[in-house]
């Protein structure tokens, strides 16, 4: 009706609709063949899987804290020393570790810039020979150029007392630890926990080849843990360091020294993550985990360094009648 009136005309009213219907037959399409001639391909699932490369960058990995509990397979082993706080001895079973990538350079025999060229027994060592691609990966095709292989390499001296590791009950003439069956090193990189969060399956490969030293028998326990039984607090105080806020010649803040390691900044609050803008600064604040130099800290454990000291100069004197090497 309203069509009729002349100041007003309406269009026309449409309903559009569609929709899909899928048939499952039996078979295969007809474009990869018919019978036994058919093809099949078989999906590589490119990009279904990522790994990331736990050598690099090697700045990542740092001394970690006492770990309060580890997991081995299905037994759990736990640190006692964990539980203390603001105690020296809560490092006093720490070993010695050194980890490490070994220059290139150091593992070409034929090199003319390698020192150690026509050493063939150092280049010959487990510890510190080159290693091939093929060796651990023999299926792999490798470009030129590029069938030397960069390890993560672990130097572990259950032996040697550890950093910030200042018991007195050593061996006498060696100052190496007694029990070395009770030392623990512990290494982390923050990452690692972050990326196992956000992935499918919390997953780590390792290739390992461990060698012991000739006339030295020891059994290896590795523990691996992804959950907070890690600390941040590496010398367990309940307190912050960090290297801006350490005092300088020209700049004082104060300084909180009730910790039995050395000394923290009184400000827990860090405002800048790096060093003093000025180099003459740079000495007094790029130390220790204890925030103090080497002459401070000789000052504050004077009374535990003369066991400790004696080592060093034993382990120096033996360095240098060893010649020169690419590990010690």
């Amino acid at each position: 009706m309203i069509n009729f009136l002349s100041i007003l005309q309406l269009a026309l009213s449409s309903i559009t609709a569609y929709g899909e219907v899928a048939e499952l037959i039996p078979g295969h399409p007809k474009q990869i063949g018919k019978g036994s001639s058919g093809q099949s391909y078989i999906d590589d699932f490119e990009g279904t899987r990522s790994s990331i490369d736990l050598r690099f960058p090697l700045i990542s990995w740092t001394l970690a804290s006492v770990p309060a509990k580890c997991r081995r397979s299905e037994r759990e082993h736990s640190f006692s020393e964990a539980t203390l706080n603001n105690d020296l001895s809560s490092g006093y079973n720490r070993a010695k570790i050194a980890w490490y990538n070994i220059e290139p350079v150091l593992q070409e025999r034929n090199n003319p810039n390698n020192p150690l060229r026509n050493n063939l027994v150092e280049l010959s060592k487990p510890e510190s020979r080159l290693v091939l691609q093929q060796e651990i990966f023999p299926e792999r095709t490798t470009n030129l150029g590029q069938g030397q292989l960069t390890t993560f390499d672990l130097a572990y001296y259950p032996s040697e007392k550890g950093p910030y590791n200042f018991r007195t009950d050593v061996n006498p003439s060696t100052g190496e630890l007694l029990d070395p069956k009770k030392a623990l090193v512990a290494l982390c990189a923050t990452w690692i926990r972050q990326i196992l969060k956000q992935a499918i399956s919390n997953t780590l490969n390792f290739g390992c080849r461990i060698r012991l030293s000739i006339n030295r028998v020891a059994r290896v326990d590795n523990y691996i843990s992804t959950s907070e039984i890690f600390r941040e607090d590496i010398l367990k105080d309940g307190k912050r360091q960090y290297e801006n806020g350490l005092p300088t010649p020209k700049n004082a803040p104060p300084i909180d020294t009730s910790t039995v390691w050395g000394q923290v900044p009184s400000n827990p609050l860090q405002v800048t993550n790096a060093f003093s803008n000025d180099p003459a600064d740079r000495p007094y604040q790029d130390v220790g985990y204890d925030g103090l130099t080497d002459t401070a800290e000789l000052r504050k454990f004077s009374g535990l360094s003369k066991c400790a000291w004696f080592y060093l100069r034993y382990q120096f004197t033996n360095f240098s009648k060893r010649g020169k090497r690419s590990i010690g």
